[in-house]
């Protein structure tokens, strides 16, 4: 291959080349480089490489040779950030190559500059997505797990107590039933919204399936401490949203369990929705004596329906539009 053969097989390679001499300058860069990064030949060269390179992961001058032995490995790739000239940063893979003279001297560093900055934020989004509760942002079952794991190692570590606070939306399906899942997706989304904003930095918020979020709690100092959170929790205004201009209103059952340091995550959930299970019973039972329904059942006449009264309290019904 002739010299202009190979000065044109540099000048359009595909990916961005770099030629260094042994001290980090810049011998020579092609054009793909060049349009990698949005800078001309000429400010590339008299930036360096490693001038364009992330603070946090620039070499100094010759770090790139470092290690670099008569009879050791010649190529070796390097994970970099470089500097695009709009501002933002390149997740770049750099593959070096060492070239030396006769003598084992040294001679330039051959670098190939290959952009991983999509396939990063690829990889980044499944990694969300396997942990991540694509409506309200929150953790999902697998996070919650993962979180629980580390929690309890540090439990046993620490002694730092672990606890669960179990939510449940009170009569979410009649909603999302009755208006649409648009309007469910929006109680949903204002609960975890609400929930976030209720409880400590240290506590991880997680939407596990339908109208269910779980709390993990950590620290807890003891079962009075994990009370107080329920309590903090059971205490939250109803969650709202509009309809034609008119509130919707969910209020939340909360039951929480401390968890040892050995339990599994589904036993500490069994035992979770049935303290929340207990609790919403409870609420509805003293709600059930308060009520006007109750008065009339005393006082004899015949009170509404559950189904009556949800259809006359619904915006967009009148009093004529019970069903």
């Amino acid at each position: 291959m002739t010299e202009r053969s190979l000065r044109l097989t540099f000048d359009n390679a595909p990916i961005g080349i770099a030629i260094l001499r042994p001290d980090g300058g810049l011998l020579e860069v092609n054009a793909a480089l060049c349009d990698l990064l949005g800078v001309t030949k000429a400010h590339l060269m008299a930036a360096r490489l490693q001038g364009v390179m992330h603070p946090d992961e620039r070499d100094r001058d010759g770090d790139l040779l470092a290690g670099w032995l008569p009879g050791t490995d010649e190529r070796r790739l390097i994970d970099r950030r470089l500097s695009h000239v709009s501002g933002y940063w390149l997740s770049c893979q750099l593959s070096v190559v060492l070239v030396r003279d006769n003598d084992g001297t040294p001679l330039h560093l051959i670098v190939q500059v290959v952009d991983l900055t999509a396939r990063h934020a690829l990889e980044q989004e499944l990694r969300m997505a396997a942990v991540e509760d694509p409506l309200t942002g929150l953790g999902n079952r697998r996070a919650l797990s993962e979180h629980l794991r580390d929690s309890q190692r540090r439990q046993a570590r620490d002694g730092d107590g672990v606890g669960l606070l179990y939510v449940d939306l009170d009569d979410f399906k009649a909603v999302n039933d009755t208006y649409g899942h648009d309007v469910g997706d929006r109680v949903l989304i204002e609960a975890g919204r609400r929930l976030r904003g209720q409880m400590r930095g240290s506590d991880t918020v997680c939407r596990i399936g339908g109208d269910e979020f779980v709390v993990l709690c950590t620290p807890v100092q003891g079962a009075q401490a994990l009370r107080a959170l329920e309590t903090r929790l059971a205490s939250m205004p109803p969650v709202m949203t509009l309809v034609d201009d008119k509130p919707v209103t969910v209020s939340a059952s909360v039951g929480s369990v401390m968890v040892g340091p050995d339990e599994d995550l589904d036993d500490a959930l069994r035992r979770a929705d049935a303290a929340m299970y207990r609790s919403k019973r409870t609420s509805r039972e003293g709600r059930e004596r308060d009520s006007p329904r109750h008065e009339a059942t005393r006082a004899g006449s015949r009170p509404e329906t559950p189904k009556e009264e949800f259809w006359k309290n619904a915006p967009g019904h009148g009093s004529e539009g019970t069903r």
